[in-house]
């Protein structure tokens, strides 16, 4: 199993991991009827389904790690590689399927959502004579997951009923951006595929994904470098310009960072160095995706966290023509503790 890919189109490989919930039953009232009559008695609840996707995706690492070692006999680094919920499922066969794969959908991605949501059902029972009513819900647990189902029994036996669930878990291993190559054209036609976009904001932006434009005469494009493996994984980005070996604070990391740097100072014949660089570090936030951004009147942009970014670079045409230009990325999770 090879971990350690640089290259623009690598593919996730994908596994398909058996994980555990349990359905289990709660007393949630109980009434007496005095009368020595039948009595019709309303019954008003309001159920509570949680998830935290961080906590289930957490689960499913350390599940698909044990089934790589274990049944693929491949051993693999926790602290390399990081999965994702494609989709989750029960069997139709268990009870409240719909809602609870309702609920198991809301992990895929692996985004760290945290939510709880409340709905309340009403139920009405016919207790007769001197009799009790005693009702019990079904409720379904799995890692980060708490479901009350829309089930109820008034079987005082429910109580002792504990039913461990199969949870069907389709993942693959995540891709994360470790640096970026530049690839240089002649004519527009010559845009590669899979090159980094531009981010059209929405105010009539020339929209061009070639970093020369208002510039120099040759095209030249970014293309994003993948990695499988985590610990290789930037965490933002850095431009440098001026100094062509001027020194990172992030020195343990140097020669990592300079393997995956792209000299942007190739896309012309200019002797202005600049360039980006990868900042590899120890947080647990690592890059997959990466953009463009321009502002084509020339004004310095300043970050904006509605345009879903986490970061982005100084201005890449810095002191030199051509219309302000940034780099963005994106980041997400990728720890297992």
């Amino acid at each position: 199993m090879t971990l350690h890919h640089h290259h623009p189109q690598v593919s996730p490989p994908t596994y398909e991991i058996s994980m555990k919930g349990t359905l289990a039953w709660k007393l949630v009232f109980e009434y007496e009827n005095p009368f020595d009559e039948s009595v019709t008695h309303t019954f008003t609840r309001t159920r509570m389904s949680s998830y935290s996707s961080r906590t289930f995706s957490l689960a499913l690492n350390r599940a698909t790690l044990s089934y790589l070692r274990e049944s693929l006999d491949v051993e693999v680094d926790h602290n390399d590689v990081f999965f994702e919920v494609l989709s989750a499922s029960v069997p139709a066969s268990c009870e409240d399927s719909q809602e609870i794969n309702g609920v198991l959908n809301k992990t895929r991605g692996g985004l760290e959502v945290e939510c709880m949501s409340t709905e309340t059902d009403t139920r009405t029972y016919i207790v007769g004579p001197d009799a009790p009513l005693t009702l019990y819900q079904l409720y379904f647990t799995a890692p980060g997951i708490h479901h009350d189902c829309n089930v109820y029994s008034v079987a005082s036996e429910k109580q002792q009923e504990k039913v461990s669930v199969d949870i069907a878990v389709k993942c693959q291993q995540v891709r994360f951006i470790s640096g970026i190559s530049l690839q240089i054209g002649h004519t527009p036609e010559e845009e590669p595929i899979g090159c980094i976009h531009q981010y059209d904001r929405g105010l009539g932006d020339v929209c061009t994904n070639n970093i020369n434009h208002d510039y120099a005469n040759k095209y030249a494009w970014l293309i994003p470098m993948y990695t499988l493996n985590k610990s290789q994984a930037a965490t933002s980005f850095e431009l440098v310009i001026g100094v062509q070996d001027q020194e990172s604070t992030y020195e343990a990391h140097h020669a990592a960072r300079q393997q995956y740097s792209v000299n942007l100072s190739q896309d012309t014949n200019t002797v202005d160095h600049r360039q980006l660089n990868p900042v590899i570090s120890d947080s647990p936030y690592k890059v997959y995706e990466l953009a463009l951004l321009r502002s084509p009147d020339g004004e310095t942009l300043s970050w904006d966290p509605t345009w879903g970014f986490d970061g982005m670079s100084s201005d890449v045409n810095e002191s030199r023509k051509g219309s302000p230009l940034y780099l963005a990325w994106k980041l997400r999770a990728a720890a297992i503790s």
